[in-house]
């Protein structure tokens, strides 16, 4: 029988310390979603509080790994979903500090150079899978998962020598994968005397920060870092403890090798217990609707939980009318958020375009509602941390006034009847009645100064709007 182990460190609750060596994950045979890199981490936590079996696996309740794991069969076939993605996607990983390479023994993680996706010569790297092996069981009215880790990584995950500290409370906030994979890198800096990542080149970010697999190509690095790499560092520095700024080193005014200024932050204090699973109601509710969690996840980032929820109940009714067909659930998802965009912005009224707002490109129009959008995040941030100050009989009316305008989607009611507020599902209800109530009815309507501000916040200083 297997002995149990030393942990390096105390490990306290809400908090995963992760291996150094398994924080830049490159997925080569297919995608990995935001929730099986959540599950993944769950995994890896609950393996290091319990007692290896004599078979070498783990075990779990489902419900303790995921919510609203319920015993419906069909809900269990879709989480099994995520759990095919960790024992069929197979990964390289790569070192994210030179420093990690001489104190580290696991072999096949020796530093190359040049680009990750690129072996060179002599070069060697592990490939794996994130899994090795699971099994379900139903016992007692409940799922159950057994689990082993491959055993080339199995000492690093569970007493790694070095390892970056993941914040669950924190973690579970993020909703990209690559605001998680960036998290979790930037988290083996944090404390760092010297306060910057290694230099990697672009490519490098790139292959470690994509969902992956075999139709995820690079692209040019100026679209990727405007459209997937400042939207992760920008959830990153609003949701977690961690401050961050992008470093380019250029040659010749071309971007060769990139790296992070990486410190802590005050993060408003929580009352709420940290976050031990994976809330996976909303991916659950759309994969029943035929939409994939790739498609749901770009909505969500462009639309919020709460619109992405009440769009799939319309959607929801859509399919369930007699003689209706829709042939591509996801595009006809689009269309319903996109309808309800154009006619029913925030102030809950419709908006009018004069000729001159007419006359202003799109690509204008898209830049300022793109900076709308980081002001509304940064006030939700900011009103968390008020409501969070409130007692919890004034928490509890404004989450009884939230209830009539959430969406009735799985997972809503049950987040009310246990206070669970912070989840995206009924967050922005919530924070929006007491912003409502203290702030007045425009408090997410930014001034043009205010815009102004977050421009230069986000591009640096230009002309005004």
């Amino acid at each position: 029988m297997n002995q149990h182990r030393q942990l390096p460190v105390p490990h306290r609750l809400g908090t995963l310390n992760k291996s150094v060596l398994l924080l830049a994950m490159e997925p080569r045979s297919m995608a990995l979603t935001p929730t099986s890199r959540k599950i993944y981490s769950v995994l890896i936590k609950v393996a290091q509080l319990q007692r290896q079996g004599a078979d070498g696996s783990f075990r779990a309740r489902l419900a303790d790994v995921i919510h609203d794991a319920v015993s419906s069969t069909k809900v269990a076939d879709r989480i099994q979903g995520y759990i095919d993605q960790m024992t069929q996607t197979t990964f390289l990983m790569h070192l994210v500090s030179n420093a990690d390479a001489g104190t580290l023994s696991l072999e096949g993680f020796e530093m190359p150079e040049g680009p990750p996706a690129d072996l060179q010569e002599g070069e060697e790297r592990r490939t794996f899978a994130l899994l090795a092996e699971v099994r379900w069981s139903f016992e007692r009215g409940q799922h159950w998962l057994q689990w082993w880790f491959p055993p080339s990584i199995l000492e690093q995950l569970l007493s790694p020598e070095r390892w970056a500290q993941i914040d669950f409370s924190n973690y579970m906030r993020l909703s990209s994968y690559a605001a998680l994979s960036l998290y979790e890198i930037l988290a083996r800096f944090k404390d760092s005397p010297g306060g910057l990542t290694a230099r990697r080149p672009p490519q490098w970010w790139q292959a470690v920060l994509r969902e992956g697999g075999p139709s995820s190509k690079p692209r040019e690095w100026r679209k990727f870092k405007n459209e997937t790499l400042k939207p992760a560092l920008e959830e990153i520095v609003s949701k977690t403890e961690i401050h961050a700024e992008l470093v380019e080193i250029r040659q010749g005014g071309v971007v060769v090798e990139v790296q992070f200024r990486v410190a802590r932050q005050q993060v408003p204090s929580t009352k709420a217990q940290a976050e031990e699973a994976v809330d996976v109601s909303l991916p659950l509710y759309a994969a029943k609707l035929g939409v994939r969690e790739q498609d749901l996840q770009t909505l969500v980032d462009q639309f919020g939980a709460v619109q992405a929820a009440e769009g799939l109940k319309a959607l929801e009714a859509a399919l369930a009318k007699p003689g209706k067909s829709v042939t591509k659930p996801a595009a006809y998802l689009r269309r319903i958020l996109e309808n309800k965009s154009a006619h029913a912005p925030e102030s809950g009224e419709v908006e009018v375009l004069s000729p001159a707002e007419k006359a202003v490109p799109q690509s204008l129009q898209q830049r300022e509602e793109k900076l709308r959008k980081a002001y509304r995040a940064a006030r939700l941030n900011a009103l968390e941390g008020e409501f969070d100050r409130l007692s919890v009989e004034e928490q509890n009316s404004f989450l009884e006034k939230a209830r009539e305008k959430i969406p009735n989607t799985p997972g809503t009611l049950k987040r009310l009847m246990q206070r669970e507020w912070r989840s995206p599902l009924i967050r922005e209800v919530v924070l929006g009645e007491y912003a409502a109530v203290y702030h007045g009815p425009g408090w997410n309507i930014p001034t043009v100064a205010q815009l102004e501000e977050i421009a230069n916040m986000q591009e640096g200083p230009r002309l005004a709007i």
